[in-house]
């Protein structure tokens, strides 16, 4: 069976700090980093980027594709439907996608209020086990073939100052997860968790209070000693893979798909136990 994983888009839609004035204070601060702190030169063309990450990675003929969260800079409605256009038929199929939403696609108070990652991705949000989802849509599972289940927890939180990006499993989310692991339709499937936040760094420490996954130590050790167990995440924005031992699953971190010193994705083989058998980082090449 073979995973893609890619993560951390960012398709921004463009202003000028002239507009500063009639947007929100959270707005203005993430403008004012785009523009004087160079981030948005690195994802300037993210949407172009896009287009040839999604062509790229149907060459590989994946079984299904893992979205780590942040399709959006600033969570825009147009941000979200341009994201969405790219993605074609994906957008819409939850055989073929599974999402979850990041910190940048839960940016403002309005897009939480108005739900607009669900509204623009509802359909790749539909639970194979319907009784074990929570009211705010996760976790969501999906069943993969006849060996794979794909569990998706929203980690994100609307941070109360931009900067303060880290995330946490809501305690209803954790309980669910407890019975999805122990379902019978689970139990005896490899699991890929779909996240946004990381876990570890890529040194294998924990991330920073102000960045990471605030309940990491706890899910990680809950998910220690499942050997066909992998997390998939992004967030920081680097890809790495830190392989399963005996404290951890396999950690994948897709970094960010439309950056523009490193744009790619993971390919991922499973064997036939549902094991990781192979990884590979693919770089799109320049256009």
């Amino acid at each position: 069976m073979r995973l893609i994983h890619f993560s951390d888009v960012h398709v921004r839609e463009l202003f000028s700090l002239r507009e500063l004035p009639r947007f929100g204070w959270r707005r203005a601060l993430a403008l004012l980093e785009l523009s004087l702190a160079g981030r948005g030169r690195q994802f300037g063309d993210s949407l172009t980027t896009l287009r040839r990450l999604v062509a790229t990675m149907e060459t590989f003929a994946p079984d299904h594709i893992l979205f780590s969260g942040d399709f959006t800079a600033l969570a825009t409605p147009h941000e979200f439907e341009w994201a969405k256009e790219v993605l074609g038929p994906w957008a819409s199929d939850p055989r073929r996608l599974s999402v979850v939403p990041g910190n940048h696609d839960r940016y403002t108070r309005r897009s939480v209020r108005e739900r607009r990652f669900e509204r623009c991705f509802g359909a790749l949000l539909e639970s194979d086990l319907p009784r074990l989802q929570g009211s705010a849509g996760f976790p969501f599972v999906r069943l993969v073939g006849e060996r794979l289940a794909v569990i998706g927890l929203d980690t994100t939180r609307l941070a109360p100052f931009p900067g303060l990006a880290f995330g946490r499993i809501d305690p209803g989310q954790r309980r669910l997860l407890e019975d999805i692991l122990e379902s019978e339709a689970v139990r005896n499937r490899a699991v890929a968790l779909l996240l946004h936040h990381a876990p570890l760094s890529p040194h294998g420490r924990p991330d920073t209070l102000t960045h990471g996954l605030v309940d990491a130590p706890e899910l990680l050790a809950r998910l220690a000693g499942r050997p066909r167990t992998s997390m998939h995440f992004g967030h920081i924005h680097h890809r790495y893979w830190l392989a399963a031992n005996e404290t951890r699953p396999h950690l994948f971190d897709a970094g960010a798909g439309t950056m523009r010193c490193a744009p790619g994705f993971w390919v991922i083989d499973l064997d036939d136990a549902g094991n990781v058998a192979d990884a590979r980082d693919v770089v799109l090449s320049r256009a």
